[in-house]
């Protein structure tokens, strides 16, 4: 249940930044045709139900994945939400109120993040409830209704005209309606129906359920129901002169009623906006071919950008070695020594461990802090560092080629996960060397006969991976190359 929730919380945050994209534009390009602002929406619902993650280098997502499920076991909890200064602000506070301390028999987020898990599971409940019941209570209501015509339906009980039901929708209006507001109310509400709205609008009510705890998406639901009316003003009068325009008008400013709160129904005439749709009915004019052009542009644009996810993200992913999720912090392995290798030291930061420089040496690496410099790998030399989540739990580990002794010669691998702090060898000393290479984009193992003068290089032998055994016992293991692809 804590997976689930922790993946709808991710799903949330990434479609926060595609909702923030929405009203940006909504409020550069006035102009943009009414009729596409739904559509605009959708893709904010299409991107809250996208169940399969389709990487993009062109994704404008930060981070895929800002609350990784490791975080109920990292002995030093962080967030990635891909951009640096945040997590450089957030992650400090994170660890120091939730890492656990020595003696703690559960890290602190094991406890709160299944609490917080159940509690969105009673919001959904809370919210499903909520529409029951005023559904319930207007079907009440119009236990009375009259049929007019067709599907359209007088009430007493009703003060506004509105569209209501799923399967058969009906137009429900009050009594004594002038014949010229109905005629105007009618050919609105229809064209609800034509359009499905009815159906959109649950649809966008029973999203807005699931990630309720995102305050954006509320801010979209309303958002979202005001363009639905004003897509319909703008149907219904494109055909209109002057003068019915201000009828139409007219009909709104009389009909119009208060609304509170948030509802998943009905679709009622004068309920949303009414100032800025009779503003927009009086200023209609045909969009013109280069505007409705551009929007559609920028919705197709929006579409690749946000409904993708980074393939480099904080540059890991979880579980991958390919060339977008490992990073080659520096390779000095045998006929490449950069300049003044021996000398040198290399330095750099991670999203992922914010507040820490990882700084490496011909000799060693290391993490500096505000609390001191932490030695991780040393070796006679360290021909070479990758960054690389090979453990899976999207955090990457630092993997090094290292030789042993003053010979130069034994080489082997050293991966240490900074996040639990743990180290793991591939080291078979005098039978095989091991080296870490990037062979066609992927993170591979070399291997070689101890000392075998007559094949340098060595033959790819596979991957790399940490894994957990029966006893729960963590290790480095190679996996070979077919099966580690």
């Amino acid at each position: 249940m804590a997976d689930l929730f922790l993946s709808f919380v991710n799903t949330g945050i990434s479609a926060g930044w595609l909702i923030l994209a929405v009203i940006l534009f909504r409020g550069l390009f006035p102009k943009m045709p009414k009729w596409l602002r739904p559509v605009f929406w959708g893709l904010v619902g299409l991107r809250l139900v996208l169940l399969i993650s389709v990487k993009s280098v062109l994704s404008l997502i930060p981070s895929a994945q800002t609350i990784a499920p490791e975080i109920m076991h990292a002995p030093k909890p962080t967030i990635h939400s891909g951009l640096r200064h945040f997590n450089g602000m957030v992650n400090p506070v994170i660890t120091k109120v939730f890492a656990p301390q020595p003696g703690d028999s559960a890290n602190p987020l094991q406890i709160w993040i299944p609490i917080l898990a159940v509690i969105w599971l009673f919001g959904i409940a809370l919210m499903a409830v909520c529409a029951g019941i005023s559904c319930l209570r207007l079907r009440r209501r119009l236990r009375t209704a009259v049929p007019l015509r067709e599907n359209i339906y007088q009430s007493e009980n009703v003060s506004s005209p509105f569209v209501f039901g799923i399967l058969r929708p009906r137009i429900y209006l009050p009594f004594g309606m002038d014949e010229k507001l109905v005629e105007h109310v009618v050919l609105h509400e229809r064209t609800h129906i034509k359009r499905r709205d009815y159906l959109v609008k649950v649809l966008g009510y029973l999203l807005l359920s699931l990630y309720w705890f995102q305050p954006l998406c509320w801010v979209a639901y309303v958002l979202f129901c005001r363009d639905i009316e004003l897509a319909c003003d703008e149907r219904v009068i494109r055909a209109f002169g002057r003068a019915e325009r201000a009828d139409y008008s007219q009909a709104l400013l009389t009909l119009s009623v208060p609304r509170f709160g948030v509802h998943m129904c009905p679709l009622a005439f004068g309920e949303t906006g009414v100032k800025v749709r009779v503003k927009n009915v009086l200023n209609y004019r045909k969009p013109v071919f280069w505007v409705v052009a551009v929007a559609v542009f920028v919705c197709i644009v929006m579409a690749v950008c946000f409904l993708t996810d980074p393939k480099q993200g904080a540059g890991m992913e979880s579980g991958t070695q390919d060339g977008n999720g490992v990073v080659c912090w520096y390779e000095a392995y045998r006929g490449s020594l950069p300049e003044g290798f021996w000398d040198r030291s290399w330095e750099t930061q991670i999203d992922e461990f914010p507040g820490v420089t990882f700084r490496a040496t011909s000799m060693d690496v290391a993490a500096v802090t505000e609390s001191g410099t932490t030695p991780l790998i040393s070796g006679m030399p360290v021909w070479n560092v990758y960054l690389a989540d090979i453990s899976g739990d999207g955090l990457p580990e630092l993997c090094a080629t290292v030789s042993y002794g003053s010979g130069i010669v034994d080489e082997h691998i050293v991966v240490y996960d900074y996040a639990r702090s743990e180290a793991y060898t591939l080291w078979e000393r005098g039978e095989y060397d091991y080296i870490l290479a990037m062979v066609d984009g992927k993170l591979a193992v070399r291997c070689r006969r101890y000392l075998d003068s007559e094949n340098p290089e060595g033959d790819v032998a596979g991957s790399l991976r940490i894994v957990a055994g029966e006893d729960g016992e963590r290790r480095l293991e190679l996996v070979g190359w077919e099966d580690g692809k």
